[in-house]
């Protein structure tokens, strides 16, 4: 509306304006042909200003009034007396039209520029925003920032994924998204299929796969130049959005290979672990049923005793193995209940007195009694995986110690020995499943499975494990457990 007003004043203002200018010529004996430069002059100003041809039709009419009535003979007059003047106002009318659309083309493609500059400054801007984009939902959230920019409507993408990025949509639109994403082709209420929708849908699609759409409600009409602008957004996004696609196929690619090379490295390490305790039952087995009556009583016992350890080995082994498959899985569930740490304590020693051999094991019990919430089968696993470690992978008559202590809202437990250490740069890697096996450590102490199932249990109570040198010359593992606890 203000702008109606502001034309109208203009054309009124330069009207007169011309008007008056023309009478003042006239009156200092200018001759006609230089007075329709004046009328020429005017209506380039009207079309420039309003850019409107109906207000240069309008101008040039008044323009050859004026001059009719004002300047021809016979003056004040619409009568004219000389017939050549009838070809002048045509000629001036046909010249004034001519220049009116001359001007109003040249104002055109002035604008047409001005919103290619403007859609080339965006497209460059969201090139930018997308290139520094770190992951595919990044891509999305500029994309509708972007758009929302540019254009007057609400726009919202919904990922191949189902995810919506934006304004909320209604669910009554995924029958036209699901069909645009397939159909990989624009969709509105030009088309019969959906005629009552007022949105307009884009395939967000690849020559790879589709990522999704892009929908763009119906509140302001979509121009031609609108449309091509969204075409040439979806052209950058989906550069970005194969390369990253691309990227991460190459990555699984890889993981894949690594996977591969350390199942072949994996299977051949624990082929070597249960086959060493197979073959010395199996030969200390067959040695004692060929040579029974030959052998000693203590000489007997003796190999019973080896084959009973090395079965207690390979038992261990294949439990710890099953545990850590089963604590891997995501639905694993703890058993937590409240128990007494002593009580947990003393059931640990009876299943480790009977491996201690010439090692000795002290467990300091506290003065109160200590409760943890806590699965307790899990629990004991862990402590006695530590002293079994300690055990086979120190020397004789080391001494090994548990003790425990309450602090204000967890418990430290440490187990520690004096029966040698670990190497500084390999003792970060120690709860590492399968550690030894990999990465070819020293047989001295053989952490394998047992410590990556412990960190595994712990960090499922919440708690923390780590480990270190001591000062006794031998290894310290602590461990928090929280003192209560769902």
């Amino acid at each position: 509306m203000i702008k109606k007003y502001r034309n109208f004043l203009i054309f009124f203002s330069v009207m007169i304006f011309s008007i008056g200018l023309e009478l003042a010529l006239d009156s200092l004996g200018v001759k006609d042909e230089n007075i329709y430069l004046v009328f020429v002059l005017a209506i380039l100003i009207i079309n420039i200003e309003t850019k409107s041809i109906w207000y240069g039709l309008a101008g040039s009419l008044v323009m050859v009034l004026s001059f009719n009535y004002f300047i021809t003979e016979p003056r004040q007059s619409f009568d004219v007396s000389d017939t050549n003047y009838y070809v002048s106002f045509i000629m001036f009318i046909v010249v004034t039209f001519m220049v009116n659309s001359l001007v109003l083309q040249l104002q055109r493609q002035i604008r047409k520029s001005q919103e290619n500059e403007k859609k080339i400054n965006y497209l460059y801007r969201f090139s930018n925003d997308f290139l520094h984009a770190q992951s595919r939902s990044d891509v999305y959230e500029k994309a509708v920032i972007s758009l929302d920019e540019y254009l007057a409507n609400d726009v919202s993408i919904v990922s191949d994924d189902g995810t919506t990025y934006g304004k909320a949509i209604s669910e009554s639109l995924d029958t036209a998204i699901e069909f645009a994403s397939r159909s990989n082709t624009v969709i509105n209420k030009a088309n019969p299929m959906f005629r009552n929708i007022e949105e307009t849908i884009f395939p967000i699609n690849s020559q790879l796969r589709s990522y999704g759409t892009i929908v763009i409600d119906g509140s302001h009409e979509l121009s031609e130049e609108d449309m091509e602008f969204v075409r040439n957004v979806i052209e950058e996004m989906t550069v970005v959005l194969e390369k990253n696609y691309i990227a991460k196929e190459q990555e699984r690619t890889r993981v894949q290979v690594e996977n591969e090379k350390f199942k072949t490295s994996l299977l051949r390490g624990l082929s070597h672990d249960i086959k060493t305790p197979l073959t010395m039952i199996q030969g200390g087995s067959n040695f004692l049923y060929e040579s029974f009556q030959q052998l000693e009583e203590e000489e007997k016992k003796g190999i019973i005793k080896d084959i009973y350890d090395e079965s207690c080995d390979l038992s261990e082994f294949v439990n710890n193995l099953l545990d850590m498959t089963r604590l891997d899985e995501e639905n694993v569930k703890l058993n937590k209940v409240k128990e007494a740490v002593d009580d947990i304590l003393f059931e640990v020693n009876e299943k480790v007195k009977k491996r201690l051999g010439n090692k000795k094991l002290i467990i300091h019990n506290s003065d109160e009694m200590v409760f943890v919430y806590a699965d307790v089968s899990l629990l004991t696993q862990v402590f006695v995986n530590l002293i079994d470690n300690a055990i086979k992978h120190t020397k004789n008559n080391t001494v090994i110690e548990v003790d425990y202590q309450k602090k204000e809202n967890e418990i430290l437990f440490k187990v520690k020995d004096n029966g040698g250490g670990i190497k500084p740069e390999k003792i970060e890697h120690i709860f590492e499943n399968f550690y030894s096996i990999t990465a070819n450590q020293d047989r001295k102490r053989n952490h394998g499975l047992g410590l990556g199932i412990c960190k595994t249990i712990i960090e499922a109570h919440e708690g923390k494990i780590w480990a270190y040198n001591n000062e006794e010359g031998g290894v310290t593992f602590e461990f928090t457990l929280p003192l209560t606890g769902e």
